[in-house]
């Protein structure tokens, strides 16, 4: 289907554990990961009024979900690294044109680290 659990997927369905989960992997690939909030943090956020904290977060878990799951197409063949690469500096690109409309976005890039694959 249309549908896919990066964790699942990456996991082999539960059958390994993966230390780390999301954040690693993104960090792994030059991304900004967690920066300082954490997911078990939103509930006390949301109960704080701290709605547009909530939104950044859930902006960049989401970037960051996008970034890991370009690699895993990679891994399936589906693109190569070439493409993964174009990709990237199109979202780069695309990121910096909005950080004046999502100001978060500054703090995003600022942690962006380049990630040369290995040969």
């Amino acid at each position: 289907g249309w549908h896919i659990d990066l964790m699942d997927w990456l996991t082999n369905f539960g059958a390994s554990r993966m230390v780390g989960g999301l954040n690693l992997l993104s960090k792994l690939l030059g991304k900004p990961g967690k920066m300082g909030v954490q997911g078990d943090q939103v509930y006390q956020m949301h109960q704080a009024g701290k709605t547009q904290e909530i939104n950044d977060y859930c902006m960049f878990d989401t970037l960051d979900t996008y970034f890991v799951f370009l690699r895993t197409r990679v891994m399936t063949g589906e693109l190569t690294l070439d493409d993964e690469h174009k990709r990237v500096l199109r979202a780069k690109e695309w990121l910096q044109a909005k950080t004046a409309e999502l100001p978060a976005l500054t703090q995003y890039l600022a942690n962006w680290g380049d990630w040369e694959p290995w040969p």
